[in-house]
């Protein structure tokens, strides 16, 4: 039911500080704006991040339908899901279904809107607005809501000590557009990303961080689950932001597998359960120097730490 990702919203206290950020390090442009909200885009088609004044981390997030939006409604609805029709907050667009998934997060879901220009814009911008995590209480409402309802399909779950803490979703061929963290102590958004289009293009996004005073919190690394080649940062309100390439994809649906690279571990790589561990974080290493930053459970950290009690 959901074609792909269109974009986040994110709440602040100083529109001009965020903005500059992400035009001048992120090299988004403004593609539209008034008092309140600026829009940015990757330099052609439809905005894919807004920048909102009050509030503050994720304010709600873009989905665009595969099916009409009336369908969408029956389908909602005959699920169980309360919908609120309006004006899509986004430029562009007619008009959208509001819904809350859950831990409160807001979802806007629109049929249609400017495309996006399929052709790499020159210089520093990012291809697109890739994914977006956040933070649930429970992965079993997020497989009804977002797997059930909404139609996303499952990509990956990394599990610790028998107990499944966080899981990718995906709604076309590349391997995650949302991810979701099972940390009731959280809430809110964990993380959102922009992908570079290959590893020479994350190289001189690098580069532009250092020119414009922004450090890399965690990478450059590869992922485990998706395998993409990562970098994280923060932004001036302390949002997550990873810049990535190399993302697994899955082109053939039939097959239930990744397309084969040479650094998967499987042949053929299929969605599986992962086992929690350094490697899945970063099978280059080592981890981020900082051990609350991926703000996994408190539960892992007491096992943990009763395990290096006892050995």
């Amino acid at each position: 039911m959901i074609k792909k990702l269109g974009y986040v919203v994110l709440g602040t206290s100083d529109l001009d500080t965020m903005v500059q950020h992400y035009t001048a390090s992120v090299s988004l442009t403004i593609s539209d704006r008034d008092s309140d909200v600026i829009w940015l885009s990757v330099g052609a088609g439809a905005p894919c991040l807004g920048i909102e004044r009050g509030g503050s981390g994720l304010l709600r997030t873009g989905l665009q339908l595969a099916i009409g939006i009336d369908e969408a409604e029956d389908r909602l609805t005959s699920f169980g899901v309360e919908t609120t029709r309006r004006g899509a907050s986004a430029p562009g667009l007619s008009d959208a279904l509001t819904v809350t998934g859950p831990a409160g997060n807001l979802l806007e879901l629109y049929e249609n809107g400017d495309e996006s220009d399929s052709t790499p814009a020159e210089g520093l911008p990012p291809r697109k607005l890739g994914h977006v995590a956040t933070f649930v209480d429970s992965l079993d409402s997020v497989f009804s809501f977002y797997g059930d309802g909404l139609g996303l399909r499952w990509a990956d779950t990394v599990e610790f000590a028998g107990t499944t803490f966080f899981t990718f979703m995906r709604c076309g061929p590349d391997h995650h557009t949302m991810n979701f963290m099972e940390n009731p102590q959280e809430s809110g958004l964990h993380h959102f990303a922009f992908e570079a289009r290959d590893i020479e293009h994350l190289k001189h996004v690098c580069d532009q961080f250092a020119r414009t005073g922004v450090t890399l919190d965690w990478g450059v690394g590869r992922h485990g689950p998706g395998h993409n080649i990562f970098t994280y940062h923060r932004d001036p309100d302390g949002n997550l932001v990873e810049v990535f390439t190399d993302l697994d994809v899955m082109l053939d649906e039939e097959s239930g597998a990744y397309d084969p690279r040479p650094w998967h571990e499987d042949s053929p790589q299929r969605p599986k359960v992962w086992q929690f561990s350094p490697e899945v974080g970063n099978t280059w290493g080592p981890g981020p120097a900082d051990p609350e930053f991926l703000k996994t459970p408190a539960w892992i950290g007491e096992a943990i730490a009763a395990a290096q009690a006892s050995s």
